[in-house]
């Protein structure tokens, strides 16, 4: 069974970034109207002086909606930006097919282009 038939999807824009130009990190392109399944992780954990607060979220996507140099691109999913920081493929071993993309988020603030 396929996580998209498990789980609800929610309507996603992959954002392709350029990185540290003179503005910071700006949204070169917007490919809106995708879905994946989001899960969003927010909490603490402990630091280096007490407690930190972290938010780390993962986005599970189709492979032809996606790029495959992806990571350190963004996502905007629910009027938030995120960086993707790491991608890993699901498999189904049976028929050796790439069912679906995880990504691993992370908060992100894009400047204006």
């Amino acid at each position: 069974m396929r996580i998209f038939d498990t789980f609800s999807e929610t309507e996603y824009s992959f954002l392709r970034v350029n990185r540290g130009n003179v503005y910071g990190n700006t949204i070169e392109e917007e490919l809106a109207n995708r879905k994946g399944v989001f899960r969003e992780k927010s909490g603490m954990k402990r630091g280096v002086n007490g407690e930190e607060f972290a938010e780390n979220s993962t986005l599970f996507v189709k492979p032809e909606d996606i790029p495959v140099d992806a990571v350190g691109n963004g996502i905007r999913i629910n009027h938030k930006t995120y960086t993707i920081i790491a991608m890993s493929e699901g498999k189904n071993f049976d028929t050796n097919e790439v069912e679906h993309l995880k990504l691993t988020l992370e908060r992100a603030s894009y400047g204006e282009s």
